[in-house]
């Protein structure tokens, strides 16, 4: 059983056991459609972790005129056959590549990113989330610790966590990363923080 979408100008197709678009993804969604009307600077490599079946990535890939390459990357093998198929559907296929890898294990550092976005599990599995991955503040750490080596001087990124952990991850990245709230908002039970996140200068 699969779902069909339209969203922000894509049309998508959800396949079975690959995590649908909801709440979370419209609130991260809007945050980098904000950030992308209001920059001064140019978004030419960009990085959608965690992709699932696509939309942040193709969104970006769809709505930057100036892109150049988007990177879309998952653990789930099943994520990435759906985000290729979206890619095709939507005509973007020539501006993404695609790798099936545990956060960056398996991503080159031939460019370096001027926008990572990342949407991290941090739910327990219900229904159709029944693989989802182990979350949390130290997924999101260790996140962080790599991704500064794949930004571009000005890169940013934006992530959303449940504000419980907002103040773990400041702390323990200070000397990194300074960060800003873009927007909080309930989702389920969780209260939910979108940040940007940029290298301490």
């Amino acid at each position: 059983m699969c779902f069909i979408i339209r969203f922000h100008g894509l049309k998508l197709i959800i396949l079975e056991d690959v995590y649908i678009p909801s709440e979370d993804t419209f609130q991260i969604l809007e945050c980098v459609e904000s950030y992308l009307k209001s920059t001064r600077y140019m978004v030419e490599y960009a990085l959608d972790m965690g992709c699932g079946c696509g939309v942040l990535g193709l969104y970006i890939a769809l709505k930057c005129r100036r892109i150049r390459l988007v990177d879309l990357v998952d653990i789930d093998p099943r994520a990435i056959q759906n985000a290729i198929l979206n890619a095709f559907i939507n005509g973007l296929r020539g501006k993404c590549r695609f790798y099936l890898s545990n956060l960056f294990e398996k991503i080159p550092m031939d460019v370096r990113y001027d926008l990572i976005v990342f949407n991290p599990p941090y739910l327990e599995p219900l229904g159709y989330l029944n693989h989802t991955v182990e979350g949390g503040p130290y997924l999101v750490k260790d996140f962080l610790e790599k991704a500064v080596y794949y930004m571009s001087d000005r890169g940013v990124i934006i992530v959303l966590i449940p504000k419980e952990n907002l103040n773990f991850i400041r702390k323990e990245l200070a000397d990194v990363f300074k960060v800003e709230i873009l927007r909080e908002s309930q989702f389920f039970e969780e209260k939910l923080v979108c940040l940007k996140i940029y290298r301490v200068s």
